[in-house]
């Protein structure tokens, strides 16, 4: 009575929370790469919560520059955020079925 059991998420369930995660991280970065985000002069930047796409203002045309390693970190802060939030969802749905 005062322990309950817990419900537990089998392994399916965690790789495909894992695959829809990574899948939901690379779709929010490239979202998030047609926002402004102005953080230098001289130049315009793209992307949160780094800037990962940057463009300078000054030749005029000057080719767009692409950070790949904030690309990889946006990727994963992402990706992270969207694990918490699908493993948090099926646990109250396990919960709330059971």
């Amino acid at each position: 009575m005062a322990f309950e059991e817990t419900p537990q998420i089998s392994s399916i369930n965690l790789r495909k929370t894992i695959v829809f995660s990574i899948i939901g991280g690379l779709i929010i970065t490239l979202v998030t790469s047609i926002l402004p985000n102005n953080t230098a002069i001289g130049a315009s930047n793209s992307g949160y919560p780094f800037p990962f796409l940057s463009q300078p203002l000054y030749p005029i045309g000057s080719p767009p520059t692409i950070i790949w390693s904030a690309v990889i970190i946006d990727m994963s802060v992402w990706a992270v955020l969207a694990f918490v939030v699908i493993f948090v969802y099926q646990l109250l749905k396990s919960r709330s079925s059971s």
